[in-house]
């Protein structure tokens, strides 16, 4: 094996992926779950409500460049025969915001 593979069984998603590719879209999905985590807290002190809408909308331009970059990974991946979404699954998975609600507009 190269020293640009990890040891990973054959059948994973991420056998095929180069070292350095998995680590920079696992601190990505560190990255959107720090987000993740941080509006959970905010969740659950300050509920559903406007605080959360502005905290959301606060991170949103973070978040949504975070999410431009696992989508160059997927056509990237996609280009190489990898399959995207399974390798993303393989290093926990993509945060869902959208239990958040949507981001105050002022």
């Amino acid at each position: 094996m190269s020293n640009n593979q990890q040891s990973r069984p054959v059948d994973s998603a991420l056998a095929n992926v180069p070292r350095v590719v998995q680590e920079h879209v696992g601190w990505i999905l560190n990255r959107l779950r720090d987000h993740e985590f941080a509006l959970s807290g905010v969740e659950r002190a300050r509920g559903k409500g406007h605080i959360l809408a502005l905290e959301l909308r606060d991170r949103q331009a973070k978040i949504e460049q975070h999410r431009e970059q696992l989508e160059e990974f997927r056509q990237l991946a996609a280009q190489n025969g990898v399959d995207a979404d399974a390798a993303i699954a393989e290093l926990g998975g993509q945060p869902d915001f959208s239990r958040f609600g949507k981001p105050a507009t002022h």
